[in-house]
């Protein structure tokens, strides 16, 4: 278990956040009270994030703040693709660049090549500008 109860939590691609009031061992799920009033349940871990690690996109979901490398190595799609199923850092322009975090994929389904955000959603390879592997998380205090 990841998370506690009386953690606020965002919930990635969604407008939800709130505060875990259960978690339940059996299926590994967590009820949230969110801030509208509402109970969400059940939600899995991956896509949960600390609220004071998200941030609210321009359209109204919760999206991770995204750690960029210090040497900030970006490779171009164009020069080099990641390996098929590797979790990486992408920047897509959907009328402004964004950052996202996802896998790669040589072929998802019927959608062919491309990138699928770990806020499930899927962006094809045509809209994807550059990539970098996810760097090292910083040590603890």
């Amino acid at each position: 278990m990841k998370y506690n109860v009386g953690d606020e939590v965002a919930c990635i691609g969604t407008e939800f956040s709130g505060t875990i009031i259960h978690y339940n061992d059996e299926d590994k799920s967590y009820m949230i009270f969110s801030e509208i009033g509402e109970y969400l349940y059940p939600l899995e871990e991956k896509y949960l994030i600390y609220k004071d690690k998200a941030h609210m996109h321009k359209n109204g979901y919760w999206y991770p703040f995204y750690v960029v490398s210090s040497d900030n190595k970006w490779i171009k799609t164009s020069e080099q693709l990641p390996q098929d199923g590797q979790e990486v850092l992408f920047v897509y322009n959907d009328g402004e660049p964004m950052i996202d975090m996802g896998f790669f994929y040589e072929d998802y389904y019927d959608d062919g090549v491309g990138f699928e955000s770990n806020a499930d959603y899927f962006v094809k390879l045509e809209y994807v500008t550059h990539w970098q592997p996810i760097p090292e998380l910083p040590p603890k205090d």
